[in-house]
């Protein structure tokens, strides 16, 4: 955490954060970016024909034609892409019927009851072609699962060889049913951003344990920000927001020290904490857990200060008083999520005094404490001190652990400068006789 220091004015919030600090909303880190990546991602619909030639379908007629459909019923397909940088991209085990087309023409069409709707192929053995015709429709589904059909769709656009391969149907032995080469570029593919906020959405899935499906219709500009924002904070622990003003509530007397604070004239360091922060994904909460947001430079406006201060005054000695606090324009919000920083980090973290203040009883929902910046440099030095202090010796853990026993009166310790006295005036007795080494060895005899 060597980039935000630990002395500042601190407040302690329950509650969601106010909504200048969502993810993707307000986000110096992505601001930067083209607004045409941005842009609503609409995933194409419409029917795919990539045909195949040079052919090679060893036995497939042979094999599967003495069978009827219904003795066959549904029979599971591999489809995989064997591309020319040895990619290999597939989908396993699609139900697939098989159909006679006449003429020595064979067809396998996907379940019309599964999600793979879409998919046929067709074989011309004699003719040695293919035609792998596919129009997926990816809303209902997970995006784990849409993300391996959207990847089989783009090894399918770089070209290379398509694999068919599945079980004999008498037999149950694996069986190439055909193969065939595809052309390059045979079609434009689909949109690298769907694929790219794809991987983003299963990352998210992943560390999260919230599941997601594929919407119907497009995917808003404004949910690829907040996916990339999502991403980026689980992957990181870090965010980083415009300098917006945001509104504190707190107590009478906590608002009064704020406002003594600010009164110095010079901006304040501050923390805006919140026990919990959650963020919405095609209409699904995903916790993004405890969020502290810190701010260099952080002021109260002549207008705002009497505006408190006539709250203040107004107010009720139990109630609450909101406070609007204003970052500099250059200064950019910093957020740090404990559950996603680096170990070291969420390791300093916790040593904070808001986080030790961090309980449900530390007031109601959406209310704020504001504490002095002298108690919590105070208490942040005392944290950090701590944490780079050496470790103790053995010999010092024991003295330490007899000077606590002494001082509950436990024991009671000798007077050191006694101690020492006696040591020096020490001296051996002189005795007569034989050692008692060898009188032990004479009984022994």
């Amino acid at each position: 955490m060597s980039d935000i220091q630990i002395d500042r004015t601190t407040q302690i919030r329950i509650g969601e954060p106010p909504p200048a600090f969502q993810p993707g909303k307000n986000l110096d880190d992505f601001a930067k970016k083209s607004k045409a990546l941005w842009r609503a991602i609409s995933y194409a619909r419409t029917p795919v024909v990539i045909r195949s030639s040079a052919v090679d379908a060893p036995n497939t007629f042979a094999n599967f034609a003495p069978l009827s459909s219904d003795a066959l019923g549904f029979v599971p397909i591999t489809l995989a892409v064997d591309s020319a940088d040895g990619t290999w991209t597939a989908l396993p085990s699609i139900p697939f019927e098989f159909v006679l087309t006449g003429k020595g023409g064979m067809a396998f069409v996907s379940s019309q009851h599964s999600n793979h709707e879409g998919i046929s192929i067709r074989l011309d053995p004699d003719a040695g072609q293919m035609h792998l015709r596919f129009a997926l429709n990816y809303s209902g589904l997970n995006v784990k699962q849409t993300l391996e059909y959207v990847s089989f769709c783009q090894a399918l656009a770089q070209g290379g060889e398509l694999r068919i391969t599945g079980r004999h149907p008498i037999t149950g032995g694996d069986l190439l049913i055909a193969r065939g080469g595809l052309p390059q570029e045979a079609y434009e593919g689909p949109d690298v951003r769907f694929v790219e906020v794809l991987n983003q959405l299963v990352l998210i899935q992943s560390k999260t344990g919230v599941s997601f499906t594929i919407p119907e219709g497009d995917i808003s500009g404004e949910e690829v920000r907040t996916i990339a924002a999502t991403t980026h904070i689980l992957k990181t622990g870090h965010a980083s927001y415009k300098a917006e003003p945001w509104v504190s509530t707190s107590s009478i007397e906590q608002a009064k020290s704020a406002i003594a604070s600010f009164e110095r004239g010079a901006p304040l360091q501050t923390a805006l904490h919140f026990q919990e922060q959650t963020v919405v994904i095609f209409g699904t909460q995903v916790p993004l857990g405890p969020v502290t947001f810190f701010c260099d430079r952080t002021y109260i406006t002549e207008e705002d200060m009497e505006t408190a201060k006539r709250n203040i005054k107004a107010a009720n000695p139990e109630g609450k008083v909101s406070i609007r606090l204003t970052p500099f324009e250059d200064c950019p919000i910093e957020a740090r999520y404990i559950n996603w920083v680096p170990v070291e980090e969420s390791v300093a973290l916790r040593q904070l005094p808001i986080y030790k203040e961090d309980s449900p009883n530390t007031g109601d929902i959406g209310s704020a404490s504001l504490n002095t910046q002298a108690n919590e440099q105070q208490q942040g030095r005392e944290q950090m001190n701590a944490l780079t202090e050496p470790a103790l010796t053995e010999d010092e853990r024991e003295d330490e652990f007899e000077q606590y026993l002494a001082a509950k009166g436990v024991i009671t310790l000798p007077d050191p400068s006694t101690e020492d006295d006696a040591e020096d005036e020490w001296e051996p007795v002189t005795v007569t006789g034989k050692p008692l080494s060898e009188m032990i060895i004479e009984e022994r005899r």
